[in-house]
């Protein structure tokens, strides 16, 4: 909170919780939370991005520290009787009062100086001297005013505010005081005037300037009973009234009610913010990583690339009968050319012709070996591949929920093994079967009809915003309705012919049965599950039969390309 932010919050809560008897004190060591009892509850933070003087509707959890414990010691039964803010800097000063059985007062303050890095808080006893401090200084400190037993002082005034011809707090500034020039010779001239509000005052004319200084001292006098939410670029902050250089200032209500809300909404934004920016991070990583394998897998294609060279070698080497090499070239005769030629074969002296046609021959059966091992391992790269740029897309465009779809196919990326994934456990290179696809209404429809194809079609080939359809309860095929993101839903009649395409392709499934659909965006996949196993949540049912024969012939489905 600025100055002005935090001065209009003491005003504007200073009726809310007057006369209140504090029941508790909690929270954390920096930021102790004053419990009334039924909520809100008032927070003095002085800590974190949230420093100010705000309400909670919830408590942030128990004393964590000997601050908060002992101000619950102190204050516990106190009523608050005022909440001041009389300096024209970020301190506030909370009192408090406690009437004995004599007719006497007790009487403590909490006295909160929000000043950046000097942030600091103290309790003080009825003569205003400081009890204890949130912050001890040194003995050797320039600024001792914390040590205990001290009377309190409140901090030097800010450089140039001495030279200040008028105090906001004293009210709206006189007319004959002078407003024009750049923004930075006014804040010399009215105290406080903190950088926003100097920056809305630049692009103001004299009378303008007057008009917002008056609304900004009335803010600052008289509760605010409306808040307004401004928001540029991605950052968010509330005001006790609108700045005119920002755009569409939105009203949140009273502090009370708008406070927590933004308070959460900034939460949000940032978890999903530092949420990104890990997700980014592992997929450049997983991207560097798999463009290393890639490239060492195009070195091991290069490298078993002639086997038929190995088995030439081994067959000429053969018609030379059980002689012994006595060169490191052998001239033999190669008879699979057409016609036979002589060639030079390199071998290994001492060794008979047949000891070094059995070692080309194995070298030849390693090459055609280390082929295929190294194609199965090329196309699950290039999907991988494939699947990274697909999910960078995605997180550009990402909302929260499909911030978590994103973090979870990462996940099921990283942690499945490559040949679970893909489907390429004993399989050909080429992967699982492609899904059947089928047209209606105008739109595609997928059908997974194998475990592999199911996996792949939900997990890989399916973006977060497409339709997902399953019969409820049993196995059975999964369908997906492709979309673009900003697309409504499909109409009825298209969900409804999926649910029966779903039934049709689920053997398990009886003639009749229940279908869930819903955005790929909830599915999961099972923990520990096998391939094509899904969780999903957020899901409508439909009640769907399944098509006749002649009808799902009628369809002609065409088969789907897969991507690599």
């Amino acid at each position: 909170m600025d100055v002005i932010q935090l001065h209009a919050a003491a005003a504007s809560l200073a009726p809310r919780f007057t006369g209140r008897a504090v029941r508790a004190v909690g929270g954390p060591e920096q930021a102790p939370e004053l419990h009334f009892g039924a909520p809100p509850i008032l927070r003095v933070s002085l800590t974190g991005q949230f420093r100010g003087l705000f309400p909670l509707s919830e408590t942030q959890g128990d004393a964590e520290g000997g601050f908060p414990a002992y101000l619950h010691q102190r204050l516990a039964g106190f009523h608050l009787e005022a909440i001041e803010h009389p300096w024209p800097d970020r301190v506030v000063v909370l009192r408090f009062a406690r009437k004995r059985l004599t007719g006497k007062y007790d009487r403590r303050a909490l006295v909160a100086e929000f000043l950046g890095k000097r942030c600091n808080a103290a309790l003080l006893t009825s003569d205003d001297r400081v009890d204890r401090p949130l912050h001890r200084p040194d003995l050797t400190d320039p600024d001792a005013r914390f040590l205990p037993g001290m009377a309190y002082r409140p901090p030097a005034a800010p450089p140039g505010s001495e030279a200040a011809q008028w105090s906001l707090l004293e009210g709206p500034p006189p007319a004959d005081l002078d407003l024009s020039g750049p923004a930075e010779e006014v804040a010399r001239r009215v105290v406080p005037l903190p950088p926003r509000l100097a920056q809305a005052l630049e692009e103001l004319g004299a009378g303008e300037r007057r008009d917002l200084l008056a609304t900004a001292a009335e803010a600052l006098a008289e509760p605010t009973t409306q808040w307004f939410l401004h928001e540029v670029e991605g950052k968010r902050f509330l005001y006790p009234f609108p700045l005119p250089n920002w755009a569409e200032p939105v009203p949140a209500g009273p502090l009370e009610e708008a406070w927590p809300g933004y308070i959460e909404a900034t939460i949000r934004a940032a978890r999903e913010e530092r949420l990104r920016q890990r997700l980014a991070s592992r997929l450049r990583g997983h991207r560097k990583r798999l463009e290393d394998r890639l490239e060492k897998v195009l070195a091991d294609e290069a490298r078993h690339a002639h086997p038929e060279e190995y088995r030439r070698y081994g067959q000429a080497l053969t018609s030379l009968g059980g002689g012994v090499a006595r060169e490191e070239n052998v001239a033999a005769t190669d008879y699979l050319a057409n016609p036979p030629e002589t060639i030079r074969v390199p071998a290994t002296p001492g060794r008979s012709y047949q000891e070094e046609a059995e070692r080309y021959f194995n070298k030849a059966r390693k090459a055609e070996r280390g082929q295929e091992l190294a194609a199965r391992r090329r196309f699950e790269t290039e999907s991988d591949l494939a699947e990274v740029a697909r999910l960078e897309a995605d997180l550009e465009e990402a909302d929260a929920d499909t911030l978590e779809a994103v973090a979870d196919r990462l996940d099921r990326l990283e942690a499945l093994p490559a040949e679970e994934r893909h489907g390429t456990r004993k399989r050909s290179p080429e992967g699982p079967e492609p899904p059947r696809e089928y047209q209606y209404g105008g739109h595609t429809i997928l059908v997974g009809t194998t475990r592999a194809t199911n996996d792949w079609l939900t997990f890989r080939r399916s973006r977060p915003w497409d339709i997902w359809l399953h019969v409820q309860g049993l196995p059975g095929a999964h369908v997906v309705i492709p979309r673009d993101r900003k697309d409504p839903l499909p109409p009825d009649e298209v969900l409804e012919h999926a649910a029966r395409l779903v039934v049709t392709h689920s053997p398990k499934a009886d003639r009749k049965a229940e279908v869930d659909w819903t955005e790929v965006k909830y599915v999961r996949r099972h923990p520990n599950g096998k391939p094509g196993q899904a969780l999903y949540t957020h899901y409508q049912t439909i009640l769907a039969e399944a098509l006749p024969p002649d009808e799902l012939s009628a369809e002609a489905p065409a088969p789907s390309g897969q991507e690599p």
